[in-house]
């Protein structure tokens, strides 16, 4: 007897290999066997699943999201789980939940324009990782599996502060005190966004060393690699992570690599490195559009991008980029990336600026696009979106064929962090269609489902040293779909940037339905995992 058995189905194991003809029989939460037919006709059930016609697949993982906070409000998290992920790697870029107390950690992830101001006032507390997966199941689990990092510009934030110098060796100390505390409570390695400010103050040495004692730990290293926003030098910055990985014996994961380095030199470089021994991969975002941001977001972002106003509360920031001196500064800084005159269009309740393009707004007031936008951030009474102009069909067609057909490539949504409360915030249809994209562009380069599916299941899972799932075989945890491919299929509307996407059948996660006959159960089996009881 167990609990269900999935009949008549496909079944894509996840390693890789050919779909074949098998049943799986789930008991307390795990995969009790993989059945041929003569055997399943032997199997009493509780339950039983009719797949036929449908695929049976290892629940997907989305190796690079902001969801940190969402999740605290959102347990259910529709948009991600009717993608078919069953698992989420969170506390990328340096920014993480864990790492400092909440006080600190909601402070700094304000300061970089990634929560909300109600987010910013809730009263939840935690001090440790520990602390806070007991305070997601105390609240009553999650529909699925969230997977921590430990962010070191959250870290370096707490023992060091926003200080552009290198770290002390009572200060590194500290910091590898915090990162080995986090990996023996059961974080899965470490993050670095060495692009954003504290991250980008410390020196290669710094991270090597913190990188060491993951590595210990047998944790991975994601990096957001150095000079990202202005593409200085990523030849070098894809290098500095790989020596990394080199001298601290950690794996390397670089987050949301750049479509241009896949067709360039960089991705050169992740080959050689892996021939001679290193492991690093990397992973890319199957979107190429931008978020779209609101002004008070977008605000706290240009505070995040410039070291002099990091410090600085809001109003201090608004009279800041009224001064004519400090607006060519951020100019020659390129702290903001969305002033795109002509493919960035204005949303909010003045019908004088609703749906027009930030270069006609501009135009209509006799300034230049950038002066106009800082004219409009810096009017307090006014709220408004700033969102991206997307043309679908050149969307899809931006993806290079290496994100999909590369074998040290895999997917992340890079969704933004989102206040289920306040979803404009930050929003972009990355955030409930990626894997969905992904599966789409892989069918357009050819890539075999067998092998679309093992770069969404136990590659990532490899990547990240979760080695009880990711694919469908006996003693794994049941973190399994059930759905007809022809099927699926992903929102893209900017209106509804959240709407859960169509297709997915059935989603098991540690062997409790979270989606049935296509319709949300209400179930929340998951929760923060523990690294440790996964290898």
């Amino acid at each position: 007897m167990v609990d269900t058995l999935i009949r008549n189905g496909r079944l894509i194991d996840g390693t890789g290999n050919l779909w074949r003809w098998a049943d799986v029989a789930i008991s307390n939460g795990k995969v009790a066997s993989v059945l041929n037919r003569e055997q399943s006709e032997l199997c009493a059930a509780d339950s039983v699943i009719d797949a036929r016609e449908m695929v049976v697949t290892p629940g997907f993982v989305d190796v690079h999201n902001h969801a940190d906070f969402s999740v605290l409000d959102d347990p259910l998290a529709r948009y991600f789980v009717f993608q078919g992920v069953t698992l989420l790697v969170s506390g990328n870029c340096g920014h993480s939940v864990v790492g400092a107390g909440a006080g600190q950690v909601r402070d700094y992830w304000h300061r970089q324009g990634l929560i909300s101001e109600r987010q910013l006032k809730d009263t939840r507390r935690w001090d440790d990782l520990a602390e806070y997966r007991r305070l997601v199941s105390d609240q009553g689990g999650l529909a699925f599996w969230d997977g921590l990092l430990l962010g070191h510009g959250t870290i370096r934030m707490a023992v060091v502060g926003p200080i552009n110098r290198p770290a002390t060796r009572d200060e590194i100390s500290r910091m590898c005190d915090i990162v080995r505390t986090g990996m023996e409570q059961g974080a899965l390695g470490l993050s670095t966004g060495l692009d954003y400010q504290p991250g980008k103050f410390a020196p290669t040495s710094e991270i090597i060393e913190l990188a060491s004692v993951v590595a210990r730990y047998g944790g991975t290293y994601a990096t957001h690699v150095r000079n990202t926003r202005e593409r200085k030098d990523m030849v070098a910055a894809v290098e500095e992570a790989v020596s990394i990985g080199e001298r601290s014996g950690a794996r390397v994961q670089i987050s949301h690599i750049s479509k241009k380095a896949l067709t360039g030199r960089e991705l050169k470089i992740i080959e050689e490195a892996r021939a001679r021994g290193v492991d690093v991969a990397c992973d890319a975002i199957p979107y190429s559009t931008f978020f779209a941001l609101r002004n008070d977001h977008l605000l706290l972002s240009i505070r995040s991008a410039s070291e002099e106003l990091f410090a600085k509360t809001v109003p201090q920031i608004r009279e800041a980029i009224a001064d004519k001196k400090f607006r060519s500064a951020l100019k020659k800084q390129r702290a903001l990336r969305y002033a795109r005159p002509d493919s960035m269009f204005i949303h909010c309740s003045d019908e004088s600026l609703e749906g027009k393009s930030l270069g006609e707004v501009a135009k209509s007031h006799g300034v230049a696009p950038f002066d106009c936008l800082l004219d409009l951030l810096g009017d307090s009474a006014l709220a408004f979106t700033l969102c991206p102009k997307v043309d679908h069909a050149r969307d899809v067609s931006a993806i290079p064929g290496p994100q999909v057909t590369h074998a040290a490539v895999m997917m992340g949504s890079d969704a933004g962090p989102v206040d289920p409360l306040d979803v404009l915030g930050w929003f972009s249809p990355q955030g409930s269609g990626s894997t969905l994209r992904y599966i789409a562009q892989g069918e357009r380069f050819g890539v075999p489902f067998e092998e679309r599916v093992r770069k969404l299941t136990s590659l990532p899972c490899q990547r990240f040293g979760i080695e009880d799932r990711g694919i469908i075989a006996e003693g794994k945890v049941a973190d399994i779909l059930v759905f007809d491919p022809t099927r699926l299929s992903e929102v893209v509307d900017w209106s509804q940037p959240y709407a859960a996407p169509a297709g997915m059948a059935h989603i098991f996660v540690g062997g409790t339905p979270v989606v049935f006959d296509g319709k949300m159960t209400g179930a929340r089996p998951g929760g923060v995992l523990d690294a440790r009881k996964c290898r």
